[in-house]
């Protein structure tokens, strides 16, 4: 029996850098059609969205974000094709001076997967904090991580409303640490 799939699809690489992001939020991910990411902790504390380029042809369920990352990571030009039958999807390599390969990844069932309804702030009490993070503020923070060897991004409000970013070991507290201030949105 032959499958059907849909027209080639490709991450690119700052989205494919937002979804390594999520994974720290939640292991599993529920992708919806259509160009929002978002993630919801399974214990319902912490969400995040973005607004990606591309356009998510299918909406699926990955359980292990990070595996799903590490099968695109195998081809230098990953291409993904969405099985019609809505279960799997198939990674090839793109780049034809390379041996032709291909992987069969096998979603998830979305309802074993914590994640947001509609605005992922409606998931939160109404006293929250919205604020816009840009790409280079993001990189940044992504940056610094190694150098200052930070194992947590934090978030927190300052005294003037506004979000401190920082990167930090938590466990040592005289560790290195960069932040960068945000404007949040009250």
């Amino acid at each position: 029996m032959e499958t059907t799939m849909t027209k080639p699809f490709k991450f690119s690489s700052v989205t494919l850098q937002v979804l390594k992001n999520f994974s720290g939020i939640n292991p599993s991910i529920y992708f919806q059609e259509g160009n929002v990411l978002t993630t919801l902790s399974n214990e319902k504390t912490s969400a995040a969205q973005a607004l990606i380029e591309e356009e998510i042809p299918v909406s699926f369920g990955i359980w292990d974000l990070s595996s799903f990352l590490a099968s695109i990571n195998l081809f230098s030009i990953p291409v993904m094709e969405f099985n019609e039958n809505g279960r799997s999807v198939t990674i090839t390599e793109g780049n034809k001076d390379l041996p032709s390969s291909s992987l069969e990844y096998f979603f998830t069932d979305p309802s074993i997967i914590t994640y947001p309804t509609g605005n992922p702030h409606d998931n939160f009490p109404a006293e929250y904090y919205e604020f816009n993070i840009t790409e280079e503020e993001l990189s940044k923070l992504i940056k610094s991580a190694p150098v200052v060897k930070a194992s947590s991004l934090v978030l927190k409000t300052t005294k003037n409303g506004n979000v401190l970013a920082y990167t930090k070991h938590l466990q040592n507290t005289t560790s290195n640490s960069f932040n960068i201030e945000i404007e949040a949105d009250l």
